[in-house]
């Protein structure tokens, strides 16, 4: 047996160890070519979805890194490329596919959104509502995992969870009462493009989103001028924002337990603003700090469950005043035990993970907010605001003062 298939197949058995996996051959026109699937003729539609294909296909022309296609943030499979000797030039010769998996909510709405997408009739509905009561639901880091070793399997290259493509397949909107903009998702229109950049910055967690400050409040400019006198259907749009937000976050690699706790917490802050410029602000933040955040869980998917609980909770207390030996009694290490492996992992000391941290969320309240520094050096739990200037600086080379003059975009 050829190395790559014995890898394969051990990757699939110690896979199915842990949960249900099934696998698929697909050519390069995405036709199944075989599959342990008990359901394949419902699955591999799926993959026809003309989104899906003509993304993929995209794909293959510059890239041989595997892929993560997920149908509206639910329903997800792995994608890895395939070149026999000699055919690099040609395109992929096979893809390997691993899942579906769910990545998201499992819920009866979206089901009914695919059942509809795939024009199953009641027997196939039947039939695939049975088969999705064995799909398991794997987390954001075990889904990346998955990916670079099944590309590992299949090409022997190790890569890195940055060269991962991710592709989200839109599920169609339910049809909703009352008037309806039927330009929304007409590129010409722009509101259908700065939603998917949007989107996909944090997903990816670059932080230049911040640049589109002036026009992710309410995902397109022009509305936002028509709700400058509204305050409850600007609290609407940015609830609705805040999910969506949220759920590019989880596909981006931040944990479901984080993204919508902070959920629950920025509903509570929606519904307590008093204006309009308080949620103008407030969409900055949540907007800034989810990305953020997924910038952060991405440089420590590598690491073990344990460490990455340690930066999660660090990341998500900015305002406490977090201990080593604190961090010890939630992971279950010793003080030092705890002090070396969180070094080898992460790279940098556990202290000084906590300041960067601080410093990080500092720097999205200076940039999107009105409160003073001494008062943000406070809600952080630092000494003093010198103190807080001080290590301001060493993180990001600028005084708080003129980090807030060079980059406030309110």
């Amino acid at each position: 047996m050829p190395e790559k298939e014995r890898l394969l197949e051990t990757f699939l058995i110690l896979k199915n160890c842990c949960y249900l996996m099934w696998s698929w051959e697909l050519d390069n026109e995405l036709q199944v070519k075989k599959t342990d699937c008990p359901d394949a003729d419902l699955y591999q539609k799926l993959f026809q979805l003309q989104e899906c294909r003509d993304a993929v296909k995209e794909h293959m022309k510059v890239s041989r890194m595997p892929m993560i296609c997920s149908a509206g943030t639910m329903l997800s499979w792995i994608l890895a490329f395939e070149d026999e000797d000699g055919e690099k030039e040609k395109g992929a010769n096979k893809i390997i596919v691993i899942g579906p998996f769910f990545s998201g909510y499992k819920d009866e709405e979206n089901c009914r959104v695919i059942f509809q997408m795939l024009k199953l009739d009641d027997e196939e509905q039947r039939r695939m509502e049975r088969t999705m009561r064995r799909i398991p639901m794997v987390t954001s880091s075990s889904m990346m995992q998955d990916a670079l070793m099944l590309h590992y399997c299949v090409r022997q290259e190790k890569i890195k969870i940055k060269n991962i493509k991710m592709c989200n397949i839109r599920l169609p909107h339910k049809k909703l009462r009352g008037r309806v903009r039927t330009d929304q998702f007409d590129d010409s229109s722009g509101y259908w493009k700065v939603e998917q950049i949007l989107l996909d910055k944090v997903r990816n967690g670059d932080m230049s989103v911040s640049s589109f400050a002036d026009r992710v409040s309410l995902i397109a400019p022009d509305q936002y001028k028509s709700y400058s006198n509204n305050q409850e259907k600007y609290k609407l749009s940015l609830n609705v924002l805040l999910t969506l937000i949220s759920r590019a976050a989880v596909e981006g690699g931040l944990s479901r337990k984080t993204a919508f706790s902070l959920v629950t917490d920025y509903r509570e802050k929606i519904s307590n603003c008093k204006n309009i410029n308080e949620l103008h602000a407030l969409s900055l933040n949540i907007m800034t700090d989810y990305t953020q955040r997924v910038h952060r869980a991405k440089e420590t998917l590598h690491c073990s469950t344990k460490i990455r609980l340690c930066c999660e909770y660090i990341d998500t207390h900015p305002d406490e005043k977090i201990t080593l030996q604190m961090l010890a009694d939630k992971s279950g290490y010793a003080v030092s035990h705890l002090s070396r492996k969180f070094k080898a992992e992460v790279g940098c000391r556990v202290m000084d993970y906590i300041q960067k941290s601080k410093v990080e969320y500092a720097r999205t309240l200076l940039e999107t907010s009105e409160e003073e520094i001494e008062k943000i050096s406070g809600e952080l739990g630092f000494e003093s605001s010198s103190y807080f200037s001080r290590m301001f600086r060493k993180w990001t080379g600028e005084s708080p003062t003129d980090y807030r003059a060079r980059h406030r975009i309110i």
